[in-house]
């Protein structure tokens, strides 16, 4: 018996007595030679795909704003390009190992596990491989399996086997860019799943024309098999990891190597739930849009799965059923809120507008038949009379108080308003959190407001990876030129936990208080920063400095794009883009300044807009600043 078979062996004992712990000894077990490639090519003859059975119905019944979009966006697949995060690709075909920003290409004859992160001034530097990633996460093809089903027009099905046909081609297993981050090739494995299964629903011919891909949906399922990203603290790439291999299991169901896979493969999706969700909903990456991305990732996972959902404990039913319910006051600012990193991650992108806004209501609809206004056309996964049960009053998470994940969220008549302070991500070893401890996101009125500046990169340029990261970019108080966590500037996802944040609220009638303290400063100048939000007509925000530091101290504001301002006698007089006007008084001892500043709405992209740098100096033991939105 193989090593990595007794491995799941060994796993599969473990879940029956202690749930959350791996074997020290699974993360080590990764392919070491090259000729072992050839184990992920060794598929058997007789093993096809059984592909999703899939409500097209829902599918069809769309609105025709997305209808018209999505078969705009499939007649450019049909010419060769998409859109790779900001940037439009000139073909499509024999690209995917290419940066289309810069022309780099890294070579296909490299072994997946030769990449590594790459120093300052290396010849990788300046190109960012996660456009290589995305081009392959194919998420294209469900863009062409949904024109086909609205028009009936072969071309859609002749191009997506021309991409798959050309991808094969280029990307041998085991070798180049593609096969080096196992979450990218799990999702990958999704988009091959769901379009592949829509199609096989609307052409008769599908299925059978599809079976001369058994191989690579097999390969790819041995080589996340054996290529789990298992780390000290697992996250949304062992999900991503774990979610596919799931979902290629299912489709070769009665195939004995499979059925193993899928038993050990289902047990930790559910197990994943409790580890990686606190009680709250939260997910505990301290990243709003990695949240988005989990969720979808449990969301598909589930809905694929009739048999897990059967056998799901109560407790995980609560936990996703609180997740859902979080995302829920994340959508209901106008804009989904920007906390830590954002690097615009999608499992499947489904919808011609896109957007975590169109992604939460429709999970809700599906899997726990919440009615929720924003249900569109891509719901085809519908659960039928087959959904989750709604967990009892007393599981479900109540209030916009999320204490473990470090949010507090508030609104009245006039404001609505999310304030961060908590955990820095990732059990407090950091990742995708940043320096935003007490920093806050605004709407006014209805319409956006303070707006959080958002991830711009990662690895391709870690001066600006880290200055998105930083302290002084996010609408928080700063002392001196010091970070409130210690970043780690050679590695773009080190940090330190120095802040040990800590959140609460109190809700009443006429007002809310949100009240968020961090330790940053504590050690480096015996100083505890307070944030104190008073919500009702007016918004008053109280910054509390308290210890020994002494000089000064500042503090962003970041506007929405759709905001102009000006200021005059230390009052700031906003315009918001539905017209209506506010106003932020400072206290007299503040300076306050007009200043343009860098903002990144989606990864790779980068603009200016308007901020408020307010500054003032602390020369006593304790000190207070306020300003009051109007």
């Amino acid at each position: 018996m193989k090593i990595v078979d007794q491995i799941i062996e060994c796993r599969e004992a473990l879940l029956s007595t202690k749930p959350s712990y791996w074997p020290k000894f699974y993360k080590h077990t990764y392919v070491k030679k090259k000729d072992n490639i050839e184990s992920y090519l060794d598929v058997p003859s007789n093993v096809h795909p059984k592909l999703f059975d899939f409500d097209i119905n829902l599918l069809k019944i769309g609105t025709n704003f997305c209808k018209e979009q999505i078969i705009f966006r499939a007649d450019k697949i049909c010419s060769g390009k998409c859109m790779v995060y900001e940037c439009e690709t000139e073909q499509i075909l024999d690209m995917w190992n290419m940066d289309p920003q810069t022309g780099y290409r890294w070579p296909n004859e490299i072994y997946y596990k030769v990449r590594k992160i790459t120093p300052q001034g290396s010849v990788e530097r300046g190109n960012d491989i996660k456009y290589a990633w995305e081009l392959s996460n194919s998420h294209f093809l469900v863009t062409l399996a949904q024109a086909y089903v609205y028009t009936e027009d072969m071309k859609y099905i002749n191009q997506y086997f021309m991409i798959m046909d050309n991808w094969i081609k280029n990307n041998p297993v085991g070798f180049g860019v593609n096969w080096s981050c196992t979450m990218d090739v799990a999702l990958r494995a999704i988009n091959y799943i769901v379009s592949a299964s829509i199609l096989s629903k609307v052409y008769e011919p599908f299925e059978s024309l599809y079976k001369k891909y058994s191989g690579i949906l097999y390969s790819h399922m041995l080589f996340i098999r054996d290529n789990l990203e298992y780390g000290f603290v697992r996250e949304n790439h062992y999900l991503s990891d774990i979610t596919g291999l799931k979902m290629l299991s299912q489709i070769f169901v009665g195939d004995e190597k499979a059925d193993r896979i899928y038993s050990f493969a289902s047990k930790s999706f559910i197990e994943e739930i409790n580890y990686q969700i606190y009680k709250d909903g939260t997910d505990h990456e301290a990243s709003t849009c990695y949240h988005a991305f989990v969720l979808e990732l449990f969301a598909i996972g589930l809905a694929t799965d009739e048999s897990l959902r059967k056998q799901m404990p109560r407790k995980q039913i609560a936990i996703f059923f609180n997740m859902v319910k979080f995302s829920e006051e994340l959508c209901a600012f106008n804009r989904y809120p920007i906390v830590g990193d954002n690097d615009s991650g999608r499992v499947l992108d489904l919808n011609a507008t896109s957007g975590f806004k169109d992604v939460v209501p429709v999970f809700a609809k599906m899997l726990f038949d919440i009615n929720i206004e924003r249900i569109n056309e891509y719901s085809f996964m519908i659960l039928g009379n087959k959904r989750l049960a709604i967990p009892n009053s007393y599981e479900q998470h109540k209030g916009g108080l999320f204490q473990k994940g470090g949010y507090a969220i508030a609104d009245s008549s006039v404001h609505r308003v999310l304030l961060h302070s908590g955990t820095i991500g990732r059990k407090g070893k950091g990742g995708h959190g940043h320096n935003d401890q007490t920093s806050i996101v605004v709407d006014s009125y209805g319409a956006p407001f303070i707006i959080d500046a958002g991830s711009y990169v990662y690895e391709r340029d870690l001066i600006e990876r880290h200055a998105f990261r930083s302290t002084v970019a996010h609408n928080c108080v700063m002392l001196g030129e010091v970070e409130q966590n210690n970043i780690v500037w050679s590695k773009p996802f080190k940090m330190q936990n120095n802040t040990k944040a800590k959140i609460s609220a109190e809700y009443k009638a006429d007002k809310t208080t949100l009240v968020g303290t961090h330790f940053g400063y504590e050690k480096k100048f015996s100083t505890i920063i307070h944030r104190e939000i008073e919500i009702s007509e007016k918004l008053v925000i109280t910054d509390i400095i308290d210890g020994k530091y002494e000089g000064t101290i500042s503090m962003l504001l970041t506007f929405d794009p759709s905001v102009s301002v000006k200021i005059a006698d230390n009052i700031v007089y906003a315009s918001l883009c539905n017209g209506k006007e506010v106003s932020i008084n400072l206290d007299e001892a503040v300076v306050g300044t007009i200043v343009d500043v860098e903002y990144s709405p989606e990864y790779g992209e980068k603009y200016q807009t308007k901020g408020l740098k307010a500054t003032w100096s602390k020369n006593q033991e304790k000190s207070s600043k306020r300003l009051i939105i109007m």
